[in-house]
C-alpha cells in the first residue's frame, strides 16, 4: 500500500485511503470497516446502530477517560435533546451507565465494552 500512515505496534492504520491509494487500498479499508461493524454488532444491540446511541456511548466513553460524568444539561440542550434522554434511559436500563446528580457516567459494564470495542478495533 502506498503512503501508510504506521498505526499501532507499526501496522498500517485501519482507515489508509487517500486520493491517490489504489484499489487495493480501498478494498482494506472497506474490509476494515465491515469487521468493525460486525465488532460492534458482537458488544453492542444491533437495534443500537442510530447514530444517537453510538454518539452517546462515545460520549460517556470520552468522559470517562478524563473521569468526569457526562452531564444532563449538555444532552438536552442540543436538538435531538429528547432523543437523547431516551437513549440514555436504554444505555442505563441496559446496565451500561448509571445516573447521578444531573449527569450520567458509564458503568464497570459499559466501561468494558467500550473498551473490548477499541481494544478489539485497534487489532484490525
Amino acid at each position: 500500500m502506498r503512503g501508510e500512515v504506521p498505526g499501532p505496534q507499526g501496522r498500517p492504520a485501519l482507515l489508509n485511503i487517500s486520493p491517490d491509494s489504489d484499489l487495493e487500498d480501498h478494498r482494506a479499508g472497506v474490509a476494515a470497516l465491515i469487521r468493525a461493524r460486525a465488532i460492534r454488532e458482537q458488544l453492542l444491540p444491533v437495534d443500537w446502530f442510530a447514530d444517537v446511541a453510538w454518539d452517546l456511548m462515545l460520549a460517556l466513553y470520552f468522559e470517562h477517560l478524563h473521569a468526569r460524568p457526562l452531564a444532563m444539561a449538555a444532552i438536552e440542550g442540543e436538538v435531538r435533546g429528547t432523543s437523547r434522554r431516551r437513549w440514555i434511559d436504554v444505555i442505563v436500563a441496559e446496565g451500561l451507565a448509571e445516573r447521578e446528580s444531573g449527569a450520567v457516567r458509564l458503568g464497570s459494564t459499559g466501561v468494558a465494552t467500550m473498551r473490548a470495542y477499541f481494544t478489539a478495533m485497534a487489532m484490525l
